[in-house]
């Protein structure tokens, strides 16, 4: 958390009502708080969409990246003496080993 929201956490931890309009508390905040406030939760949600985008571009490159490494393990199997195909399936295979790393770590 950062200093700045500790900060409102801790000023606003206590407040008082001013008063009461139709069921809503009244109270005072200082504007310099509110604006912070509103421009981290615009930040979030630019955050949240530029997620998105990378989850959709990561789904697209794990289908493909599946599509060509299936491939590549049948072009093996139907020349298992083609080095070029060996070597080839090799590479993937160090790919994947570091793509499901990756993975791994995020999902934690």
């Amino acid at each position: 958390m950062s200093e700045r929201l500790e900060e409102i956490k801790e000023k606003y931890s206590e407040v008082t009502v001013l008063e009461y309009i139709n069921d809503i508390e009244i109270v005072g905040v200082d504007m310099k708080d509110l604006v912070w406030l509103i421009q981290q939760t615009e930040r979030i949600e630019e955050l949240e969409e530029k997620v998105k985008q990378y989850e959709k571009a990561l789904s697209g490159f794990n289908k493909e990246f599946n599509f060509e490494y299936r491939w590549q393990k049948s072009n093996v199997k139907r020349n298992p003496k083609s080095q070029w195909q060996r070597g080839a399936l090799e590479g993937f295979e160090h790919v994947k080993r570091i793509y499901d790393k990756h993975v791994e770590v995020q999902n934690d």
